[in-house]
């Protein structure tokens, strides 16, 4: 029972990526004040597992995840009794990754879209390597890699599209940072005195950042 558990839990890491395979590339809040880039808060990206599960939470997340891969739901609810700190742990991120996709879905429906196309590409590909590995006629072998060297080269397509689109993001935000700080550098003098005034109580609400 043991291994069978241990099976699922590096399955359902994978079912996160293969649902969402650019978490990762979620982006960053916009950076506050003098934070340098990259130092921004953000995120965990696994969220504490002594968070408090409510009944509808769990409900929420098991609702999603049976409706993306219904033939895990039975080793997930071992997972509750064998392991429940686990169990908890991946009902978060179930929860976490549903919430990301239904923002997505609103702020960005054309990666959305890309994205489930993604995650359809993926299980194609999981089920056409595993069918590949217990196929023993040749021919059969042959078409098999044929077709999933259609479904990978889809794949790299549309990922490569998501990064595009991610550093076109990172390039906007490059140059609002670099405007800010040439805006920041003409008015060098100003922007001190205003903060020394802060500090003395000469100035009332007048800002620093």
């Amino acid at each position: 029972m043991k291994t069978n558990i241990l099976t699922f839990i590096l399955g359902c890491g994978f079912w996160l990526m293969v649902i969402n395979p650019a978490l990762a590339q979620e982006p960053h809040p916009r950076p506050r004040g003098d934070v340098p880039l990259g130092q921004e808060k953000s995120l965990p990206v696994t969220p504490m597992p002594d968070v408090e599960l409510t009944p509808e939470m769990e409900k929420e997340a098991l609702d999603y995840f049976v409706q993306h891969n219904p033939r895990g739901a039975d080793e997930l609810r071992e997972m509750k009794v064998v392991n429940p700190r686990a169990y908890t742990v991946h009902i978060q991120n179930i929860l976490r990754e549903k919430h990301h996709r239904e923002r997505l879905q609103k702020e960005n429906p054309a990666r959305f879209e890309r994205e489930s196309k993604i995650r359809e590409l993926e299980r194609q590909g999981q089920e056409l390597g595993e069918s590949y590995r217990k196929a023993q006629d040749d021919a059969a072998r042959k078409m098999l890699r044929g077709n999933l060297a259609s479904i990978i080269t889809q794949l790299f397509d549309l990922r490569e599209m998501n990064r595009q689109e991610e550093v076109k993001r990172m390039e906007a935000e490059l140059k609002r940072l670099k405007d800010t700080l040439s805006q920041r550098q003409q008015n060098r003098m100003n922007i001190i005195e205003r903060r020394i005034q802060q500090l003395t109580g000469e100035a009332g609400a007048m800002e620093w950042e």
